[in-house]
């Protein structure tokens, strides 16, 4: 008989649901019945998984799940499994991982990396799906700078399909640091926008090792940028609309650096 989530630890889980509680802790959550088999299967341990003792008696593939955590398996009724959940048509599972460490590493001169520079990249959809296909694309590593979202949001997190635990970040950069960073570790630094002199992204042969930025849905690219080394690629497109989803150009440029 699985342990029952008392009101305590009630309160310790629904903290994780904010960014300040996820820092202070350590941990964040990881909501949904394939991402936390997937991320499990990567041999990353969960510290507790809560599931929904409504959607557990009726789901035997959510019965084996449970039963391969053991007595790290708690069991929530239905309005205090919705505390902490996410979605309001939950899989029945949320599961308590670590927060990776933060840290990129620059890559060996004599190996190809692809980076991305997210700014002001503010909807977590958009981040997790950015992280979900900088892993499929074997980015070397994502840097949050100026008023990004959160990664480990909730709905972060099951866009990037546990991306988040694949991929190197760096959160709260400063952008001088990190260009100046760039230079010094030789990796050119490219501003993805659609501007007049920018060059064509299908087109350009560019060095081995390059770092992308993409500005966020309302605001773009920090016109600093260009004052910091920054040049301008383009994504060619059709003029019916300005701009494409962030995360859209991030996953364009990548599969354009995985393919050559």
């Amino acid at each position: 008989m699985n342990e029952r989530l008392s009101k305590t630890k009630l309160k310790d889980i629904r903290a994780l649901t904010t960014a300040k509680g996820r820092a202070e802790a350590g941990r964040f959550l990881v909501e949904g019945e394939r991402i936390v088999r997937d991320v499990v299967a990567k041999g990353i341990s969960a510290h507790v998984a809560i599931f929904d003792e409504e959607a557990l008696h009726s789901k035997p593939t959510l019965q084996k799940l449970a039963a391969s955590f053991n007595d790290r398996a708690l069991l929530a009724e239905p309005k205090d499994f919705l505390a902490i959940a996410d979605t309001e048509n939950s899989q029945g599972v949320v599961a308590i991982f670590d927060l990776p460490k933060p840290g990129c590493q620059m890559a060996a001169k004599t190996q190809r990396a692809s980076f991305l520079v997210l700014d002001n990249v503010r909807d977590p959809g958009n981040m997790g799906t950015v992280f979900r296909h900088a892993s499929a694309f074997s980015c070397a590593g994502i840097f949050l700078v100026r008023g990004c979202c959160d990664p480990f949001n909730p709905k972060a997190v099951r866009a990037s399909m546990g991306g988040v635990f694949d991929v190197a970040y760096e959160m709260d950069v400063e952008a001088e640091a990190l260009a100046a960073r760039f230079k010094k570790d030789g990796v050119a630094l490219f501003a993805c926008e659609n501007v007049k002199d920018a060059r064509n992204a299908f087109d350009a042969t560019l060095p081995s090792h390059c770092a992308f930025i993409i500005g966020g849905e309302t605001e773009g690219i920090h016109p600093a940028w260009k004052t910091l080394g920054a040049q301008s690629v383009a994504i060619p497109q059709s003029a019916r609309m300005e701009s494409l989803n962030a995360a859209v150009a991030a996953s364009i440029v990548l599969a354009l650096r995985y393919r050559a």
